[in-house]
C-alpha cells in the first residue's frame, strides 16, 4: 500500500548533530561545515523535483526558526500517517529533535486528512522510552506487521503500545554491526514493497531472528533481496516504493544507493518498479539518514 503523497521539510538550518552521532554510524563530521547548508538545500530541492516530474504531490514546509534541530529535513522520525488514518507523534531520543515536532504541521495534517485517531506519545520521553516513527519502524500495511530492529531509539516496550493501537502485530530482532553498534534505525537496514522487501542478513544479532523475518516475508508473499553491510552503509535499505498517479509503482533511492546495487539486483528491483534516484550525497554522510529518511507517507 505504497503512498501517492509525501511530506517533506527544507533543510534550512542543517548540520552535524553530535547529539544522535553517538548511535549513527553513518554520521560523519564535515571538513568544511559552511558549505554543507547551501549543499543540504541543493540535494532537497532535486528530490523535490524529482518526485514533481512523476506526479507525486510533495507537501513542503520551511524549518522554522524554534527549529533548532539539524535533522529538521527527516521528519519521518517524529510523525507517521497510516492508511486508515490514524496520524501519530513518536518519542525522540534527541533533545534537538523533539523541537522538529510542529503543532504548525501536525493541525495542518489533521485539516487535510482528517484522522480517525490521533496520538502523541511524547510523554514517553520523560521515561526515556523512544520510537523514532518509520525510523524505527519498517512497516507492511497490507498485513499489519511491524518490523523493527531494537536500539537505543527503537524501545519494544514503546513499540509494542503503538502496535497494538493501530491494530498491527510487532516484530522486534537485536542487531549488531561490523562495528559493534546496534543498527541505529530499522529503515537503513530494510525496505518492503508491494512483492519485494530488501533486508540486509549481515546485521542479524541472532540467526534465528533472521529465519523468523525472512519466513514472515516469505509467507506474506514477498521475495527478498538481501543486502549486505557494505550496501547497507551505501543505503541500498534505505529506498521507499511510491504510487505514481497513474498507478505505477516506483522505488526511491539515492545515487549512492542506486550505485551500489548489482546489476542482478537493479533488474529484479525494477521488474514491477519505475527507478528514481537523487543524489544527496550531504545529507547521507552528515546527517546520517538517506533518502527515505527525508519522505514522510500521507495516504488519502
Amino acid at each position: 500500500m505504497p503512498a501517492k503523497e509525501l511530506l517533506m521539510v527544507r533543510p534550512t538550518v542543517f548540520g552535524f548533530n553530535p547529539e544522535t552521532a553517538s548511535s549513527n554510524a553513518f554520521q560523519s563530521q564535515p571538513l568544511h561545515a559552511s558549505v554543507v547548508q547551501a549543499a543540504a538545500v541543493q540535494e532537497f530541492e532535486r528530490v523535490v523535483q524529482l518526485l514533481q516530474q512523476v506526479g507525486i504531490r510533495i507537501h513542503v514546509f520551511e524549518q522554522t526558526a524554534e527549529t533548532i534541530s539539524p535533522d529538521a529535513v527527516f521528519p519521518n522520525n517524529w510523525f507517521a500517517h497510516f492508511p486508515h488514518q490514524s496520524l501519530t507523534v513518536f518519542p525522540m531520543q534527541s533533545g534537538k529533535r523533539r523541537t522538529e515536532k510542529r503543532g504548525d504541521i501536525i493541525e495542518y495534517l489533521k485539516r487535510e486528512l482528517q484522522p480517525k485517531v490521533f496520538q502523541d506519545m511524547s510523554d514517553w520521553e520523560v521515561d526515556g522510552f523512544f520510537l523514532e516513527g518509520t525510523g524505527s519502524m519498517v512497516v507492511d500495511h497490507p498485513n499489519k506487521i511491524i518490523y523493527a530492529a531494537s536500539s537505543i531509539r527503537t524501545h519494544t516496550r514503546a513499540l509494542q503500545d503503538f502496535a497494538e493501537l493501530q491494530g498491527y502485530r510487532a516484530i522486534w530482532f537485536p542487531t549488531k554491526s561490523s562495528s559493534g553498534m546496534p543498527v541505529y534505525h530499522t529503515n537503513v537496514m530494510m525496505a518492503i514493497g508491494s512483492r519485494l522487501a530488501i533486508i540486509c542478513k549481515d546485521v542479524f544479532a541472532e540467526e534465528f531472528d533472521w529465519y523468523g523475518v525472512q519466513q514472515l516475508l516469505i509467507q506474506t508473499g514477498h521475495e527478498i533481496l538481501v543486502i549486505d553491510e557494505w550496501q547497507m552503509q551505501q543505503f541500498c535499505g534505505n529506498i521507499l516504493e511510491i504510487s505514481l498517479p497513474d498507478g505505477q509503482l516506483a522505488w526511491i533511492m539515492s545515487e549512492t544507493a542506486r550505485n551500489a546495487f548489482t546489476p542482478v539486483q537493479m533488474a529484479l528491483l525494477s521488474t514491477h518498479h519505475l527507478i528514481l534516484s537523487a543524489a544527496i550525497p550531504t545529507i547521507e554522510t552528515v546527517g546520517g539518514g538517506g533518502i527515505r529518511c527525508m519522505l514522510a507517507e500521507i495516504y488519502r
